[in-house]
């Protein structure tokens, strides 16, 4: 039995749609950080997981690509050199964003701008002037793309749909 084109059409969509999450282990190998890193940041409180909000030791992780992309600009700037206190104050203005959004992120000092046209950005992690960074988001996600990681099926995908929306779930 063959499927109409619009079926087909529907089906291409709904892979498209469907997310993708990454072990803690997948994604300290595409960041570039040891997992034990990764796993301290994690324990930390750094970066809110949309799968998991309460994580346990043990527990296995799986990561989507907000979480990912998080985990990328945090190890961005510890490489440049940003202290952890410093880095708090950052995530906090980091908070607000939704990273997705934006193409690229400048830090300057303790504000965080998100940068929405491609135009003519630096290269991955260049310093611009005395203390701003760039990080291109675009970067990461090219790797994940590289690296798709295990797809989640479509109730992980409502649930956080619904906390998108702002259903309480």
């Amino acid at each position: 039995m063959t499927r109409c084109p619009r079926e087909r059409g529907d089906a291409q969509r709904r892979e498209q749609r469907m997310l993708h999450a990454w072990t803690v282990e997948e994604v300290a190998g595409i960041i570039g950080v040891p997992y034990r890193t990764v796993r301290r940041w994690l324990a930390q409180g750094l970066v809110c997981l949309r799968l998991h909000k309460v994580p346990q030791p043990r527990e296995r992780l799986r990561l989507v690509q907000d979480d990912v992309e998080e985990l990328w600009a945090i190890a961005a700037l510890r490489q440049q050199g940003v202290s952890m206190q410093r880095l708090r104050r950052i995530l906090v203005r980091l908070a607000g964003m939704r990273l997705s959004e934006f193409k690229a992120i400048l830090v300057d000092g303790d504000d965080v701008i998100g940068v929405r046209e491609q135009g003519d950005l630096p290269p991955v992690w260049e310093r611009l002037t005395d203390g701003q960074i760039l990080i291109r988001l675009e970067t990461i996600r090219e790797r994940l793309t590289d690296s798709p990681g295990e797809r989640l099926g479509e109730a992980w995908e409502l649930l956080l749909r619904a906390e998108e929306v702002g259903f309480g779930v």
